[in-house]
């Protein structure tokens, strides 16, 4: 079954996403920094990335950094 983690992108989360990824994990969620170094080795691996945004501004550039979904 779908399987999802939310990462606070305010730290450094490279390694907590390798394992997450390397785990099979699906669904990533990320919120509170950028995430488009996060999305295309999360799509790499086959997983949908969601971003929380506060923010039209935001919103529009998580939307350019190819986020899936946009909460």
């Amino acid at each position: 079954k779908p399987f999802g983690v939310n990462l606070d992108l305010n730290w450094p989360q490279e390694d907590r996403l390798a394992a997450c990824l390397d785990e099979g994990v699906t669904i990533i969620s990320t919120f509170w920094g950028d995430p488009a170094a996060s999305v295309a080795r999360a799509h790499k691996a086959g997983a949908i990335v969601f971003h929380t945004v506060a923010s039209a501004d935001d919103a529009r550039r998580a939307v350019d950094a190819g986020v899936d979904v946009v909460v």
